[in-house]
């Protein structure tokens, strides 16, 4: 595990993923191996057009997403297993922040910390916790978000083998 892994683990900025497909993993291992052999491309009404990479190495799944034109929001990246259960697949994985987006967050709260406590002179440090929770608040609600987007994305690459509208 990478350090940055480990701290959004200990911050709770990660989201634990087991998916149970009803098709054999010989089938889904297909279907993720055809599918990730490009870029996925999703788009939306009033979304930005997003693209998902990844690939499938022995049954070590890895994905990274959203990608977009403009890159204003954030990226996650997948780490998960492919494992076998009867005849279901399942996929236990886990969704962190990319490397990039988990230290922005860190320089904004670093930053508006030592704002508060250098340039207003501890004055209104009595503040900077609510601009933190913001910050948690935001990323949490973006992590929701994602996570189902993510999770509808990898179950429909399993069973049908390329995203359905």
């Amino acid at each position: 595990m990478r350090k940055t892994q480990a701290i959004q683990r200990f911050l709770r900025l990660y989201r634990r993923v087991v998916l149970k497909a009803p098709v054999p993993i010989t089938v889904a291992r297909s279907h993720l191996d055809g599918a990730l052999s490009e870029a996925i491309t999703l788009s939306g009404q009033f979304q930005y057009t997003r693209r998902y990479e990844g690939y499938l190495r022995h049954n070590k799944l890895r994905l990274r997403g959203p990608i977009t034109r403009t890159g204003r929001q954030f990226c996650f990246l997948v780490d998960g297993d492919l494992g076998e259960r009867g005849s279901e697949t399942e996929l236990d994985g886990k969704i962190y922040l990319t490397d990039g987006n988990f230290y922005q967050i860190l320089g904004a709260a670093v930053t508006i910390f030592v704002f508060f406590a250098v340039a207003a002179r501890w004055a209104t440090l009595t503040i900077t916790p609510v601009f933190l929770v913001f910050i948690y608040g935001m990323t949490q609600w973006h992590f929701q978000h994602y996570v189902r987007e993510i999770t509808q994305l990898l179950t429909d690459l399993i069973v049908h083998g390329q995203p359905r509208s």
